[in-house]
């Protein structure tokens, strides 16, 4: 008996061992085939002692009371009892496997420990193929993204972010930090992109299109700086965020080289969980030295309609340089069809117009542009290959320079 308690205790103890190392290794589904192998097994055995040895008697516990179970008279050896003890094993390690399932699927995506804290590793990869009309016509394979980037807790009060871009030359993009005082307010410092532009602020990993909007370019890049933000949501889906911040006016990975800062701020008001109302702003100095910078004044907004499968949004900048104005704006759609496939379970089809005029007061020089694409999501998120097709039009002379263009993106 003494023999038997030992082997039952080292094969709980090894299995119950090997389980968090492969709970780890993602290997659950060979775990829970190797516990049913063995449980089958353990009934072969004690089937068979009970065929070779029919006759039973009842076990007694320590003060002489019946055990419930029988076992064979004649089971010298203990097996038909250890193999009875091993079932009872199994059930436990099958309870084991099925409670480390769940907390692996809320389990962060490539979250390691730190000595202070839980970091997550990301990436974005971008192959690009695109062809253009006109005289030459021109195409060419592209490495448009390659992005790596590490981002998570410190500890209850701050998170850090970095994003470094390596897909022609190495470039820091993002290196901030963040401190949260409450669930609500958010303070962050560093190099990120500030809150102005709703095509902007998406992350390379979520945009529905090849390329940006063509207004963009009228509102800001990468910048050093500070905000806060406050965001609020109430209990029937709607939410507000409110953001505001100073920042050097200039290029990332540059300095300032006047004494201004540009204040730029943002609110977001979401409303019946299907809009999304987003005004935002900028004001301040051109990143000229003090002798030749000018005002600049910024503003704009978009709004955002989206339902099931649906999305409709427009975006519109202005934009006041010394005096010179200039606009941009756009407004797309896309529905999402599901495939009911496993690989691309659904397709998204797309269009957009958007129209650029970079001097209000002249004539001439608008440029608009048309585009169809689909996206095809290989894995529902991650994994997609966007198609596009954009006539692209001039107010003035038109130009042959449509172009087809074709992207892989990877995520993790």
């Amino acid at each position: 008996m003494k023999k038997t308690k030992i082997l039952v205790s080292v094969i709980l103890g090894g299995l119950l061992l090997l389980a968090p190392a492969l709970t780890y290794g993602q290997s659950y589904d060979k775990l829970s085939k190797a516990i049913a192998k063995l449980d089958s097994t353990l009934k072969v055995i004690v089937d068979k002692q009970k065929s070779k040895q029919p006759a039973t008697q009842q076990l007694a516990d320590v003060e002489g009371v019946a055990a419930a179970t029988p076992r064979p008279i004649n089971d010298v050896s203990g097996v038909y009892e250890l193999a009875s003890n091993l079932e009872d094993v199994v059930v436990q390690l099958q309870g084991v496997v099925t409670e480390a399932k769940e907390v692996e699927k809320s389990r962060p995506q490539n979250l390691v420990s730190s000595s202070h804290g839980k970091i997550a590793f990301a990436g974005v990869f971008h192959q690009q193929y695109y062809t253009k009309d006109g005289e030459p016509k021109t195409s060419s394979f592209d490495t448009r993204y390659a992005l790596l980037g590490v981002s998570g807790s410190i500890n209850e009060w701050a998170k850090v972010t970095f994003w470094g871009s390596f897909a022609k030359s190495p470039a820091l993009l993002d290196a901030y930090a963040s401190i949260m005082p409450n669930k609500y307010w958010t303070i962050s410092f560093g190099q990120y992109k500030p809150p102005f532009g709703t095509d902007f602020l998406k992350p390379a990993s979520g945009m529905f299109f090849v390329n940006n909007f063509k207004g963009q370019s009228l509102g800001t890049v990468r910048d050093v700086g500070a905000d806060a933000s406050l965001n609020y949501q109430w209990k029937n889906g709607n939410a507000i965020k409110v953001t505001g911040g100073i920042y050097n006016g200039a290029p990332y990975n540059t300095s300032d080289v006047n004494s201004d800062k540009n204040f730029i701020g943002r609110v977001e008001v979401k409303l019946a969980k299907m809009f999304t109302v987003a005004p935002n702003l900028i004001a301040g100095k051109t990143n000229d030295p003090d002798s030749i910078k000018q005002n600049l004044d910024v503003w704009g907004g978009s709004l955002n309609w989206s339902w099931k499968n649906e999305i409709i949004e427009g975006e519109y900048i202005h934009n006041q340089t010394g005096s010179t104005e200039k606009q941009g704006w756009h407004v797309w759609g896309a529905h999402t069809f599901s495939t009911g496939l496993k690989f691309v379970p659904e397709l998204q089809m797309l269009a957009r117009y958007e129209l650029l005029d970079p001097n209000m007061n002249k004539t001439g020089d608008r440029t608009d542009r048309v585009t169809f694409g689909t996206n095809l999501y290989i894995d529902k998120k991650y994994t997609k290959l966007q198609i596009n097709y954009q006539i692209n039009g001039e107010e003035s002379k038109s130009i042959d320079n449509n172009e087809w263009l074709a992207l892989l993106q990877v995520a993790f």
